[in-house]
């Protein structure tokens, strides 16, 4: 999927931009290895970036200009909208007459007469959007990094710490200090007195007094529709397939469409999810391709190979979680033109408040503690890495967000509160690798369309206590893709007589996943530890090379002041123990994005938190 930045002078021509276009291009050009274009108005210029994920869509008159990355789609026609369509939209009715359109998209418009114009993304905001004031002009840009480069940003203390304990960053959290980000729901209105951020949707929805074949029925149309809209498109498409109920639904659903498409899967051929991909393909007559890791992670991340991972992953993910698709994407590239994930179905079950236990259901504020450690924290840094204390003030930031998002609800009950943290929590790594990804081939997640996501938060919380309603809404699809197994034990369409015999292994890996997870959570997991299986070794991605080591030294990290000394030296492993891999990716993440920005941080860096 392409990308674009887009600079506009709301208060007068555009005569000099500082050569943020040309910086742009290159940056575009290489390490990401696009076609640029540009594009000039009297106060606009835009740099379109099109890459082998496509190109970008672009209007442009005497009246002004849009640019979109991604599709938009009209729910009253399902059918795709051109950028023409979408900026006569624009210039006749501004925000409103582009409110109502779905799809996976992040666009820019810009209104030349009046001087006004916006940044967009999609309700959810699966395409990351980023803008900056500079010098009397506005700068959007869909790639972070780029635009912190061309605009001589540093790095912001609150978004490298969410990077450093989480690994991505949710919205509206940006890296770069004086680079903003679109958050949930949001978009950016520009006129002569600057930029301004505005919610245009927000999660919560009234519950339905749906019965449970209803909420069925519901999901099974909504989803129909999704897919009916991406058939329109008319391009070839692959879409993930694993062993779980996520894509599950999207198969199913394109199955119901007549979406024709084709499946991925990785791992072992052993492996379960690889078995019951398999399976499913062989038994459709679906073409699968399947990429075994331990086969193709091979090459090792040199230099070159390192900077196009930081650019592509824009400082919102560690770069390391880019390999394997940079390994895969062109190969899928060269016969489709369209990537379908999963996403769209955690609200269709329990899975965002069954940590809620007893207080599931009631008319309360959630309980932000809970959700905190087993939905945001479940792992955390190795001691002394940070400084004593800024961990605790990067949790106390982290539950004041959730608990201020659970607190819009009103009189809500927990469990929409929590479905709406949930999806809001979606802006982490699911957007961030949605909008990274895109660049090597277009990846959408259709079941994010807000349409199917509305239609799930309407649903009363008691048809979600199971899986049942998703399992319900896979057979009105799908029955026959419904009715192959799942990790979990049993198929994925509802319980009959003949396979009694699955739901009661079902029952009884849940259970036991259940009380791994309380072992876990309340003894360190030492009460299984003499029952569990050893698993098997993880397949690594080879980015530890001597070089990288070189660069890792202490003595010469420009992000060394952020650090603990103990800590930093643990990172590369040392007297034999293996390299600490839940850190080291993040901070040497971090490590480049210094040496991208040519910023050294100092001691006090952590205590400029906003």
């Amino acid at each position: 999927m392409p990308d674009f930045l887009l600079q506009v002078t709301p208060r007068g021509p555009l005569v000099d931009d500082g050569g943020i276009a040309r910086r742009a291009a290159a940056l575009f050009e290489s390490p990401l290895k696009a076609r640029t274009s540009v594009t000039n108005g009297e106060r606009a210029r835009l740099v379109a970036a099109d890459d082998a994920g496509g190109v970008t869509r672009v209007h442009c008159d005497a009246r002004g200009l849009l640019v979109c990355k991604g599709l938009v789609f009209d729910p009253a026609t399902d059918r795709p909208v051109d950028a023409r369509r979408l900026f006569e939209s624009f210039h006749s009715r501004g925000l409103d007459g582009l409110r109502d359109f779905e799809g996976t998209f992040a666009l820019a418009a810009w209104n030349e007469r009046q001087g006004t114009g916006l940044a967009l993304n999609d309700h959810v905001g699966t395409y990351n959007l980023h803008w900056a004031e500079k010098a009397g002009r506005v700068v959007i840009a869909t790639n972070g990094l780029v635009l912190a480069r061309c605009l001589g940003l540093g790095l912001d203390p609150a978004g490298a710490l969410e990077l450093l304990v989480r690994g991505q960053l949710i919205a509206p959290s940006s890296l770069y200090a004086g680079a903003n980000r679109l958050g949930l729901g949001e978009c950016a209105l520009i006129d002569s007195g600057g930029v301004r951020r505005v919610r245009r949707w927000r999660p919560y929805q009234k519950e339905r007094p749906w019965r449970f074949s209803e909420a069925a029925e519901v999901l099974a149309e909504r989803a129909g529709a999704v897919m009916r809209r991406h058939k329109a498109v008319g391009v070839p498409i692959v879409a993930d397939l694993t062993s779980g109920y996520d894509s599950r639904m999207v198969l199913c659903a394109a199955l119901a469409a007549g979406l024709p498409l084709a499946v991925t899967v990785n791992g072992d051929r052993d492996q379960i999810e690889v078995r019951v991909a398999s399976e499913i393909a062989d038994a459709l007559g679906i073409t699968i391709h399947r990429f075994v890791q331990r086969e193709i992670w091979t090459r090792p991340v040199d230099p070159e190979m390192r900077r196009e991972l930081v650019y592509r992953t824009a400082g919102e993910l560690c770069f390391t979680e880019g390999y394997h698709q940079l390994l895969t994407r062109p190969q899928l590239s060269n016969a489709y033109r369209l990537h379908f994930t999963g996403g769209g179905n955690d609200t269709t079950r329990y899975h965002p408040w069954g940590q809620e236990f007893f207080g599931i259901g009631r008319r309360r504020l959630a309980n932000v503690e809970n959700a905190v450690r087993y939905r945001f924290l479940q792992g955390r840094l190795r001691e002394g890495l940070l400084p004593a204390g800024v961990f605790d003030q990067f949790r106390r930031r982290l539950a004041g967000r959730v608990e201020e998002l659970c607190r819009e609800g009103a009189d809500a009950r927990t469990t929409a509160q929590l479905d709406c943290v949930h999806v809001w929590k979606m802006t982490g790594h699911f957007s961030a690798y949605s909008s990274a990804l895109s660049g090597l081939l277009t990846t959408v997640p259709p079941l994010n369309a807000v349409s199917y996501i509305e239609a799930s938060l309407q649903i009363p919380w008691v048809h979600k206590l199971t899986s049942q309603l998703a399992r319900a809404v896979h057979a009105r699809l799908s029955p026959a893709a419904a009715a192959f197994r799942t990790q979990y034990g049993s198929s994925a369409a509802p319980p009959t007589v003949a396979t009694l015999h699955r739901e009661a292994q079902q029952t009884l890996l849940r259970a036991a996943h259940l009380g791994d997870k309380l072992d876990r959570a309340l003894f360190s997991g030492r009460l299984l530890a003499p029952f569990r299986k050893v698993p098997r070794p993880r397949p690594r991605v080879p980015y530890v090379t001597a070089e990288l080591r070189a660069l890792m030294n202490p003595d010469t990290l420009f992000s060394r002041d952020l650090y603990g000394e103990q800590g930093l030296a643990a990172l590369l492993g040392r007297d034999g123990a293996p390299a600490d891999e839940v850190a080291l990716p993040r901070v040497a993440t971090l490590e480049l994005i210094c040496r991208e920005l040519d910023q050294r941080p100092d001691q006090g860096f952590w205590r400029r938190q906003g």
